[in-house]
């Protein structure tokens, strides 16, 4: 039987050896005697990874490092496994540990390698002490902290959760409002490590001027405050001129204009205070409008109410009830029966809930009212040709005519009635025949007839 040392074969041929020494073990099955065979194979040096080019990793838990393998000997060209996954002579992205490289030349003949990745040490942040703020708008607050590990030397950056203005660039902080601080350390590799650290209040105060508001214009309305602390609060209520209202946790206010008013809530209890803030938004009147003044003719049926009666109205209430259409009391418009004089109120809310108001008044005019006739006789009984209401039109004109078309008598306005004398002649008894124009539109039309003197 065959054995060659260090290799596979159980034959008596061996195939594809590189440069170098082999050994051969023959044993007679029959006997069990052994003998051994040295073969000296020559050709090119055998194949070789030399040291190396390793770069560990910038930083801690990053998995950035290279590695570069020197292969001298065998026969090109190489082939190239590392089990990170790379078939080429160098390896990135290698992590921490150990990296294994096997290098085959074109005869097949082998040598492999572990390399060894190291790590900076972690960026250490410790939190050494800290020191809380007396209120919570106070700045005795201080953060001391000390930073090892990594690759020195360290940049500091500070700044605050929620955001603000601050800022700061040095290992320790003072000066401090109570809120959240966020240091950020940079060492010499550009690796960062992140630390949260919070700064509280010693003496918690609260103010709390509630929700914003809103009022109509000419209303006033109080406001109350919620106030807290360790001992004995007091409390203030201040313009946004920070003029003081009063020292209770209650104000009444009474805005002068349509706009937004804000006032301040401020709480205090030993040296600490604390304030807040409260809109109060003062809503317009709605504009209202009831309309113009009306005359029209007795009994007919008018309109109430502007064009448009308001802007922006959700209701209308109009008062008193009397004569006004059956149900449209709370229409923009309605319409009434002028039967009366009267002066009517609407009231609109608008979609802020605000209430206003507007009148109107409305005068019947009655149609005129006469006699046929007359006698002016000076008994004192019917003297005067006499119209009734004729005062009611102040440009009217009342013309009376003979049979024969001669203007005895023209009036304008009827302030004088006719006395049936014409040039100061009383006129014989008979038909006469008048003409009257009320010039008014609700009376385009104008009155002619006869009337008769009486003796």
């Amino acid at each position: 039987s065959y054995e060659w040392i260090g290799e596979s074969s159980l034959t008596s041929t061996i195939n594809n050896l590189c440069k170098g020494t082999y050994t051969v073990e023959v044993t007679d099955l029959n006997t069990g005697c052994l003998t051994a065979q040295h073969i000296e194979i020559n050709g090119n040096d055998s194949i070789s990874i030399e040291q190396p080019n390793v770069q560990n990793p910038s930083c801690f838990d990053i998995c950035d490092g290279i590695g570069t393998m020197v292969v001298t000997g065998g026969e090109l060209p190489y082939t190239y496994n590392w089990n990170a996954g790379s078939q080429t002579e160098t390896q990135s992205d290698l992590c921490v540990g150990d990296n294994k490289v096997v290098v085959i030349d074109a005869n097949g003949c082998m040598d492999s390698l572990v390399i060894t990745i190291a790590e900076p040490t972690e960026i250490m942040i410790t939190v050494d002490s800290t020191i809380n703020s007396q209120c919570q708008n106070s700045t005795e607050g201080a953060i001391f902290t000390t930073v090892t590990g990594g690759t020195p030397n360290y940049n500091y950056n500070w700044i605050t959760e929620p955001s603000s203005l601050f800022s700061d660039n040095t290992e320790d902080i003072t000066n401090l409002l109570p809120t959240t601080y966020i240091l950020t350390v940079t060492d010499n590799n550009n690796c960062i490590k992140m630390a949260t650290i919070a700064i509280d209040t010693n003496y918690v105060v609260t103010a709390d001027a509630m929700l914003d508001t809103n009022i109509c214009f000419g209303e006033c309305i109080e406001l109350t405050g919620i106030g807290q602390g360790p001992s004995t609060v007091t409390y203030e209520w201040l313009d946004i001129n920070n003029n003081m209202l009063t020292n209770n946790d209650s104000v009444v206010v009474c805005p002068d204009s349509a706009l937004t008013y804000q006032y301040i809530f401020e709480v205090a209890d030993q040296f600490c205070t604390d304030r807040d803030t409260i809109d109060v938004i003062v809503w317009d009147l709605p504009v209202v409008d009831a309309g113009n003044d009306l005359t029209g003719i007795f009994g007919s049926i008018i309109t109430l109410g502007g064009e448009p009666t308001a802007v922006n109205g959700q209701t209308y209430n109009w008062t008193p009830l009397s004569n006004i259409i059956e149900g449209e009391e709370t229409l923009a418009n309605p319409q009434i029966e002028l039967n009366e004089e009267q002066e009517y109120v609407v009231t609109v809310v608008d979609v802020n809930g605000c209430v206003n108001t507007d009148t109107i008044f409305v005068r019947p005019i009655p149609e005129i009212n006469f006699p046929n006739g007359f006698t002016p006789n000076d008994d004192g009984t019917n003297d005067y040709w006499q119209i009734d209401f004729i005062k009611e039109f102040p440009q009217s004109t009342v013309e009376v005519y003979n049979r024969w078309g001669q203007l005895l008598f023209r009036s304008i306005g009827y302030e004088e009635p006719w006395d049936g004398i014409y040039k100061g002649k009383k006129l014989p008894v008979g038909t006469y025949y008048y003409i009257i124009e009320l010039n008014d539109p609700n009376f385009p039309d104008g009155y002619t007839g006869p009337v008769t003197i009486m003796r």
